[in-house]
């Protein structure tokens, strides 16, 4: 019983101040610290990147023959959340001034280097347990190269996306 009244009660309200619950909307999530949220996460993150991609050098490098399966697992879930942190917090970032943020192209090159990254991101996700079974010399030539280019795209990625969101101010 109590939902339905619930229900009239919200339904009442959207119909008469549909603007102003935006507004009271929009002012709790300005209110919010998203930019120190998104800033801890990236910075949070590319310091997993780092270690993450120590491992992997470290791999490919000869120096360790394997990579521990269940440590790589974590990390590569760790960055997986902070990903999803930093988006987040973006898209609740980029509500507030949609018009002004695409109206820049640095925004536009930004997005375009975290939606490499997050394609990236599946790409590793469905490759991390290779460097727990084999050693990098024992891989064919093709998939050698293929894990290569994936580290040089999380570089590149990663390097692109934050010097864009240096141009932004």
């Amino acid at each position: 019983m109590e939902s339905s009244h619930t229900k009239v009660i919200v339904e009442y309200v959207q119909a008469v101040y549909p603007h102003e619950l935006y507004c009271m909307h929009m002012d709790f999530i300005t209110s919010l610290p998203l930019l120190q949220i998104h800033i801890t996460a990236v910075f949070i993150t590319i310091t997993l990147v780092v270690i993450a991609d120590a491992h992997g050098l470290a791999w490919v490098l000869g120096k360790i023959k394997t990579l521990p399966a269940k440590r790589m697992h974590i990390l590569h879930s760790c960055i997986w959340a902070g990903l999803s942190v930093i988006i987040t917090a973006g898209v609740l970032m980029f509500i507030s001034y949609p018009e002004y943020l695409l109206s820049l192209p640095a925004f536009k090159i930004k997005i375009a280097a975290v939606a490499l990254l997050l394609v990236n991101a599946f790409f590793i996700g469905s490759h991390v347990a290779i460097a727990s079974l084999k050693t990098f010399a024992e891989l064919p030539v093709q998939e050698k190269r293929l894990l290569l280019i994936s580290g040089g795209i999380s570089s590149v990625g990663w390097l692109c996306a934050y010097v864009c969101a240096q141009l932004l101010g």
